[in-house]
């Protein structure tokens, strides 16, 4: 690890980082593969409410806006799709995930999130409802693993 990363390592009562300066920090440990300790760095900028909200997926329940990168829902906006958190009837909490499309013809790949999980077995379990949707292409889930760092595990 570079002197100036470790530089932003802080000892216990030492001011925090800014957001910015935190952002900055995150963005730098993932380019050099340093996938734990960016969400570590990530977590400890959360209001304590918003860590409620941490498991495998952040915010899965969507109780919470989108947003929080670089481990929080991201969304790539274009004229012909919305998303929501909203109040939805038969949600299993007070919110769902809203999509709204208006001609969209491209592959859709414009939601994600980053998740930081070891290596194993996973089911990927939710609850869908479409509401006029006419897919030629019928509707696709895919989870994506990038390629390792150099050097890590």
């Amino acid at each position: 690890m570079g002197t100036r990363l470790a530089a932003f390592d802080r000892a216990a009562g030492a001011a925090p980082l800014t957001a910015v300066a935190r952002t900055a920090y995150v963005a730098r440990l993932l380019r050099d593969g340093e996938s734990a300790r960016a969400y570590l760095q990530w977590v400890s900028g959360l209001p304590a409410a918003e860590r409620a909200h941490l498991g495998l997926l952040f915010n899965g329940d969507f109780e919470l806006p989108l947003g929080h990168p670089p481990f929080g829902w991201e969304t790539t906006p274009t004229p012909t799709w919305t998303p929501r958190v909203a109040p939805t009837p038969g949600a299993h909490g007070t919110a769902a995930l809203e999509l709204r499309f208006r001609h969209f013809t491209p592959r859709f790949a414009h939601l994600r999130q980053r998740l930081l999980a070891p290596p194993g077995h996973y089911q990927l379990r939710g609850a869908v409802r479409l509401d006029g949707l006419t897919s030629l292409a019928g509707l696709h889930w895919r989870l994506d693993c990038p390629p390792s760092a150099p050097g890590a595990p």
